[in-house]
């Protein structure tokens, strides 16, 4: 099973993004790392990506410069990773611009051309699921209230929206997520954006 590993010092945010990544990748282990050290005493070191914080990373620049784009760069607002050619995350956004930026690295993994540059931007946070793994018959009328429940709006307002009962509803957000077999709305997300039932732009 493919491990990623979070480093930063900020043990909420650690756990944040740890649960968003699980339901992104659910057959990916998530380790969280509080320091370089804790990194270091850690044996199992063969991880597919590490999530790293950027004072974190410019500690052990040496160290981390040697893994390439298996690193992803934890930033604050108005730090650049990118100036370091790294994919950086900002996980103190909301949990819908975090999954957003993850979205985004794995559309990076689909377009570039170069067998390098594929060599480089590889792992589970990169890679597109199979049609088989996305394959489940959703209704239209539940492919419109799952668009409306990634895009922020309640049960209320969904209801309001397509001119049907609030218990309806309900129903349709059960059934939505025996279908899939998906409970998270983050996970719902990135299963809504990978098909096509929203944009990027939209959630």
């Amino acid at each position: 099973m493919s491990q990623l590993a979070i480093i930063d010092n900020n043990t909420l945010m650690c756990l944040g993004l740890k649960s968003i990544l699980s339901d992104l990748l659910p057959q990916t282990t998530i380790r969280c790392f509080g320091s370089f050290a804790e990194l270091e005493q850690e044996k199992q070191t063969d991880f597919v990506h590490y999530f790293v914080s950027s004072s974190i990373y410019f500690q052990q620049v040496e160290f981390f410069q040697k893994l390439g784009h298996k690193v992803v760069l934890l930033v604050q607002e108005k730090e650049q990773g990118t100036c370091f050619h790294l994919p950086a995350l900002n996980a103190m956004l909301s949990e819908s611009r975090i999954i957003q930026q993850i979205m985004r690295f794995r559309q990076i993994g689909g377009i570039h051309n170069s067998a390098r540059e594929k060599e480089a931007f590889h792992g589970p946070i990169f890679e597109s699921h199979s049609d088989t793994e996305l394959h489940c018959d959703l209704s239209s009328r539940e492919i419109e209230v799952l668009s409306l429940m990634v895009r922020g709006f309640i049960n209320k307002e969904i209801a309001d929206r397509l001119c049907i009962s609030l218990t309806t509803v309900i129903t349709h957000r059960r059934n939505i997520q025996e279908k899939t077999g998906i409970r998270s709305l983050s996970g719902l997300t990135v299963y809504a954006i990978l098909k096509g039932y929203v944009r990027l732009e939209e959630i």
